[in-house]
C-alpha cells in the first residue's frame, strides 16, 4: 500500500501542476460561465424575461378555418385519432375551450374529464405514452389557467398550437359576452396564462445536462486514461522505469499511476461541476424558459448525481487499465498512438453505440438494453438515462457488478501484460509470453 500511494503522489502532484491541466480546467470553467451567461444577453437584448411563450397578438393564429379530416383515411367513420386530450375543468370555468379544442385537434380524442376521473392515474398514463396529453383549468385572478400536462419537452403536443386554439376560444366567449363595445378592444388582446410540465423525468434541463454529461464523461476517460498510457511510455522511453522498478513492484506502480490520474480527473470533473452550479445559480434567470419549460436544476436527483460519479470512476478505471498495457508495449513515444489505436476504437464504439441508444431510441429497446449491461458502453449510456428517465434499480446493479466483474479481469491481465512489457525493448513481445512473466 505504501508503494502504491507513493506512486499515487508523485504522479497526482506532478500533473496538477502541469500547464495542459491548469489551462484546460481554466478554459472549461470560462466556457461554462459564457454559456451561463447567454440567457442573460438574451433577456438583455430582448427586452422582456425570456418566458414569454404565448405569441403577440396579430402574430399570426395558427387555428385553421376548415373543420376537415385529414387525408389519411378515406372513410371518416373508420379514421381513428393519434392522440388523446383529457380536458379537466372541474368548476366549468371556460366550457368552450373543449369545444374548441374538440372541433380544432383533428387528430386528437378530446376527452371531458369529470370527477369521476382521476387525475393522478392520467398523468401516470402520459409518463409512457407520448400521444395522450392533459389540460387542466383552473382560476388565476378572474381568467383560465391552463396547466398542460405531456410525456416530456420533446413530445409530439404543439403546445403553442393549443394554446392558440384556447386564446381563440376564450376571445370569442368573451366578444359574444360583452357585444360590439369599446371593451371588446381590451378582450381581442388577452392572451390566458400557462404552464407546461412533464409527468415523466425528461425535461429540457435534464435533456441539456444528460447530453454534456455524457460527453463530459467520454473525455474525462478518453483524456485521462491518455493520460496513464503517456505517463507510463514517457517513463519507459526516458528510462526512468528502470529506477522505480527498483522500488516498487510493477503491479503497485500501474495501479498507483491509474488512481493518481482518476483522481485527478474527478478534481477536474468536480471543479467542472461546481462551476456550472455557480453559473447556473448566479447568471440564469429564475424565470427563463426554453421552449415553453423553465431551467431548473431542482428536476435532477442528487442519487443521479452520484451514480454519475460511480460510472465515471468505474469507465475510467476499465479504460486506464487498458491504456497503460499500450504505455507499456512501444519503446518510442511516437509509436503510442498506433498502439492506443485499438482502445481508441473500443471506447468510440463504445460511446457512440451508448450515446446515440440512449437519445434516440425508446426505453423498451433491445439495443439499449444490451448497451446498459455490456461494460464497455454502460459508462456512456447510463447518465444519461439516470438523468432523463426512471431506470429500474436492477439495471443498476446489474450495471455495476458487471462494471466491477469486467475491471477486476481487465485489471489482472494487464497488470500481468504490464509487468512482462514494461521494462521490454526492442522485438515485439508475444502475448502468451507476455502472459506467463510472474508478477
Amino acid at each position: 500500500m505504501k508503494q502504491i500511494l507513493t506512486v499515487f503522489k508523485f504522479t497526482y502532484l506532478d500533473a496538477l501542476r502541469k500547464k495542459a491541466f491548469i489551462i484546460t480546467t481554466a478554459l472549461l470553467i470560462a466556457l461554462i460561465f459564457v454559456v451561463c451567461l447567454i440567457p442573460t444577453l438574451i433577456d438583455l437584448f430582448s427586452g422582456d424575461n425570456g418566458s414569454e411563450s404565448i405569441p403577440e397578438t396579430g402574430e399570426g393564429i395558427l387555428i385553421p378555418d376548415t373543420t376537415e379530416i385529414p387525408d389519411d383515411t378515406n372513410d371518416p367513420d373508420e379514421y381513428v385519432p393519434s392522440q388523446t386530450c383529457y380536458y379537466f375543468d372541474s368548476s366549468s370555468l371556460f366550457p368552450e375551450g373543449f369545444d374548441a379544442l374538440e372541433l380544432f385537434l383533428f387528430d386528437t380524442k378530446v376527452i371531458l374529464a369529470d370527477s369521476t376521473h382521476n387525475i393522478e392515474d392520467i398523468r401516470e398514463i402520459i409518463k409512457t405514452d407520448d400521444s395522450v396529453f392533459l389540460v387542466e383549468i383552473t382560476d388565476m385572478e378572474g381568467l383560465p389557467f391552463v396547466s398542460l400536462t405531456t410525456k416530456d419537452f420533446m413530445s409530439s403536443v404543439s403546445t403553442s398550437y393549443v394554446m392558440d386554439i384556447l386564446d381563440n376560444a376564450y376571445r370569442d366567449m368573451k366578444l359574444n359576452e360583452l357585444g360590439v363595445t369599446e371593451e371588446t378592444l381590451n378582450v381581442i388582446n388577452t392572451t390566458l396564462p400557462y404552464s407546461v410540465s412533464s409527468a415523466g423525468m425528461l425535461d429540457i434541463t435534464s435533456y441539456i445536462v444528460g447530453i454534456l454529461a455524457t460527453l463530459l464523461i467520454f473525455f474525462a476517460v478518453y483524456y485521462y486514461g491518455y493520460g496513464v498510457a503517456m505517463s507510463v511510455a514517457t517513463e519507459k522511453a526516458t528510462r526512468v522505469m528502470e529506477t522505480l522498478i527498483v522500488s516498487a513492484k510493477p503491479s503497485r506502480i500501474l495501479i498507483g499511476k491509474c488512481l493518481a490520474m482518476g483522481a485527478l480527473g474527478l478534481t477536474q470533473l468536480g471543479a467542472v461541476i461546481l462551476s456550472a452550479v455557480i453559473g447556473f445559480c448566479t447568471f440564469i434567470p429564475k424565470d427563463f424558459t426554453v421552449m415553453g419549460a423553465p431551467l431548473s436544476l431542482a428536476s435532477i436527483p442528487v442519487s443521479s448525481l452520484v451514480l454519475l460519479i460511480v460510472y465515471f470512476l468505474l469507465g475510467y478505471t476499465l479504460y486506464a487499465f487498458l491504456n497503460s498495457v499500450c504505455g507499456a508495449t512501444v519503446s518510442k513515444i511516437e509509436d503510442l498512438n498506433s498502439a492506443m489505436m485499438p482502445v481508441m476504437f473500443i471506447a468510440l464504439i463504445s460511446f457512440y453505440i451508448g450515446y446515440f441508444s440512449a437519445i434516440s431510441a425508446s426505453e423498451t429497446s433491445i439495443i439499449q438494453k444490451i448497451a446498459t449491461y455490456v461494460p464497455f458502453t454502460s459508462p456512456f449510456i447510463m447518465p444519461y438515462k439516470l438523468l432523463t428517465s426512471n431506470v429500474p434499480t436492477l439495471d443498476i446493479i446489474l450495471s455495476v457488478i458487471f462494471l466491477i466483474a469486467a475491471i477486476a479481469v481487465v485489471s489482472f491481465v494487464s497488470i500481468k501484460l504490464y509487468s512482462a512489457s514494461v521494462l521490454h525493448y526492442g522485438k515485439k513481445l508475444k502475448f502468451k509470453d507476455a502472459y506467463k512473466t510472474k508478477l
